[in-house]
């Protein structure tokens, strides 16, 4: 088999780079609705006003009123519950540290499903951005992954083919998307896994 000339790798942000690590936060949000931690988790990320927001039809600041609304929430300010929905996630320090290492030696690209905040809060809380040539979000061109159109613009924007890239993302309904258009995919499950396939692929070990 020929030895495949990768240029690029592409990242998801959430539960890759930025990972629930502490769910005690979130639980503790949900029990004051009576609810699950999955329940909540759903209702952020998967309702209506969610994939609304995801897609840029309405801001992220009307999503978490319709969130609020649905829960009843007669305390809580927006700022209040998303630093509490949040207060669990951090960096994913290791990774981030082995993406520096491939820095200017390949294109790097974040990818994303996310709302109108996320590149400020990234970039303010985790300095996150400065790491990628290339960052694209869901809500600035109004697709959302697994549509193939988000992954054909980040590629042009990277100028990279298909088959020079690599995608890591969590979600295997993504990585299905990616795949069909040609690129090399891995789905992440734990960071060292991820990292250590990566390091196949380019040859690195």
């Amino acid at each position: 088999m020929d030895k495949i000339n990768y240029k690029a790798i592409i990242f998801d942000m959430g539960e890759v780079l930025v990972r629930t690590v502490d769910r005690t936060p979130r639980t503790e949000l949900a029990k004051r609705f009576n609810m699950t931690f999955y329940e909540l988790e759903s209702m952020v990320y998967f309702s209506n006003s969610a994939l609304l927001a995801m897609v840029g039809e309405i801001t992220e600041e009307d999503h978490f009123k319709s969130v609020l609304k649905g829960l009843n929430n007669q305390k809580l300010s927006i700022s209040e519950f998303k630093n509490l929905f949040w207060g669990g996630d951090d960096l994913n320090k290791e990774l981030v540290s082995f993406i520096s290492t491939l820095k200017n030696k390949y294109k790097l690209g974040l990818l994303s499903n996310a709302m109108d905040t996320t590149r400020q809060r990234l970039s303010d809380k985790y300095n996150l951005i400065e790491y990628f040539d290339v960052s694209l979000f869901s809500y600035e061109v109004k697709i959302a992954k697994p549509n193939p159109e988000i992954y054909k613009i980040i590629l042009q924007q990277l100028s990279v083919k298909p088959c020079e890239t690599i995608f890591i993302d969590d979600i295997m309904e993504n990585i299905i998307a990616a795949d069909n258009l040609g690129i090399t995919t891995i789905q992440f499950k734990n960071t060292q896994q991820t990292i250590e396939i990566i390091q196949k692929l380019l040859e690195l070990k």
